[in-house]
């Protein structure tokens, strides 16, 4: 299963929703997307802003 990278840290999706990657050879799962959504996006863009406004 593949994390959202948010603030240097692998995290679930707010939803907790996963998204199958399908083999588009034989149409079955191996692995799973985490289904973000726009509270993943505030906390991932907050965090860009925190480290520009601190650490750049």
């Amino acid at each position: 299963m593949q994390l959202n990278f948010i603030a240097n840290t692998n995290v679930p999706s707010a939803s907790g929703r996963l998204l199958p990657v399908l083999d588009p050879s034989d149409g079955q799962a191996f692995d799973e997307l985490q289904r973000s959504n726009a509270d993943d996006i505030d906390a991932a863009v907050r965090a860009a802003r925190d480290c520009f406004d601190t650490v750049w």
